[in-house]
């Protein structure tokens, strides 16, 4: 029991020292002169122009953490501007991932602006961002990328987003949409936990002819090994024109569950009104 003791303050020193460590070198570190580095890698590997007119901010220990402000970032091959925003930032705790637990605090994101396009082609202005890595000439594939991922808990403490202007266009039909106004606030996001989610925005297009106003409020709960997911307190309600309809209000009220394992879906106190 003495040597369990001696052994566990021992560690305790270790762990008080690398913390403080790592602490001076968050403090003393100004991750601002790396503008120029990141902006120059982004430029490489997207052909995209990133401005980073805020600050970078960076905490190393207990929790990993970023924030920026003012960041804009162009098209590929061109000045013109893709998405932009005026601040975001989120943090990582370290220890839990030791357990295969990844544990985020609340992911901050405001002013986001963003322009959406697909082109006569088919493809996207961001298919260069989510595609799949392109392996190297010569070099051979990963032999492990098709071998799925050991699971892991996701513990997100909630989210906070707020966008002035997301745009929609389709050249290949003519679709024009633009969500502007939005705002998505939830509680905590993990397996079989409950949580709170408030959204409103506007939505206006030209093709379809539409004007809209939207806000979302529910209680939610979900269980990622069935897909289940529960609504309580759901209140919806959809208010303006749509193709074929002018002056609609639309509200939707009450409990609904899903459980695709079970094949089930249960509404309860739902109350459907529309004028």
């Amino acid at each position: 029991m003495k040597l369990l003791k001696i052994l566990a303050a021992v560690v305790g020193v270790l762990v008080i020292v690398v913390a403080a460590g790592m602490a001076v070198i968050a403090a003393n570190f100004n991750p601002d002169k790396y503008k120029p580095e990141i902006t120059a890698l982004v430029k490489e590997k997207t052909r995209r122009t990133l401005v980073i007119e805020g600050k970078l901010g960076l905490s190393v220990f207990p929790k990993l953490g970023v924030a920026v402000g003012k960041v804009r970032l162009s098209e590929p091959g061109s000045a013109k501007p893709f998405a932009s925003l005026a601040e975001a930032r989120v943090s990582l705790a370290l220890l839990p991932l030791l357990s295969r637990r990844v544990v985020i605090d609340r992911v901050v994101v405001s002013g986001l602006n963003a322009e959406l396009v697909r082109s006569k082609d088919g493809r996207l202005n961001i298919d260069d961002l989510t595609g799949p890595p392109v392996a190297e000439k010569g070099k051979p594939a990963d032999k492990g990328a098709g071998e799925p991922a050991p699971a892991v808990n996701l513990d997100i403490d909630g989210v906070d987003i707020s966008a002035d202007s997301l745009g929609w266009r389709d050249e290949r039909d003519g679709t024009q949409l633009r969500i502007s106004g939005l705002k998505l606030k939830t509680g905590k996001i993990a397996d079989a936990t409950p949580g709170k989610l408030d959204l409103s925005a506007r939505i206006e297009g030209v093709k379809p002819s539409v004007k809209l106003a939207i806000a979302v409020a529910t209680g939610y709960r979900f269980d990622l090994a069935t897909q289940a997911v529960a609504l309580s307190g759901l209140s919806a309600k959809v208010e303006g024109d749509a193709p074929g309809v002018a002056g609609l209000l639309a509200t939707l009220k009450g409990d609904i569950e899903s459980d695709p394992a079970k094949g089930l879906v249960r509404l309860s106190g739902v109350e459907l009104s529309a004028a």
